[in-house]
């Protein structure tokens, strides 16, 4: 899948679960469950970038020179908004 897939396709729950997964099993990620969530719905699992996650996206910055190539989905669009 190529960057114009993306900006066409954009990944859905069954594509984003599971690469969430993936990246809290490399330790690039933490995540734990919502607490006090409300009865009228799920709990929500909530994500923060690790400390490895952080070193990691230091050298890819410091590789690429470009932070906005590196933290927003290029099916975002330049505006920030789906296009």
């Amino acid at each position: 899948m190529g960057l114009p897939d993306l900006r066409r396709d954009r990944p859905g729950p069954g594509t984003v679960y599971p690469i969430l997964e993936r990246l809290e099993q490399a330790d690039w990620i933490s995540g734990h469950w919502e607490p006090d969530a409300p009865q009228a719905r799920p709990a929500r699992r909530l994500h923060s970038i690790s400390a490895t996650g952080r070193q990691l996206y230091a050298e890819a910055r410091a590789r690429t020179g470009r932070r906005g190539a590196l933290t927003r989905p290029a099916w975002l669009g330049s505006a920030g908004s789906p296009p």
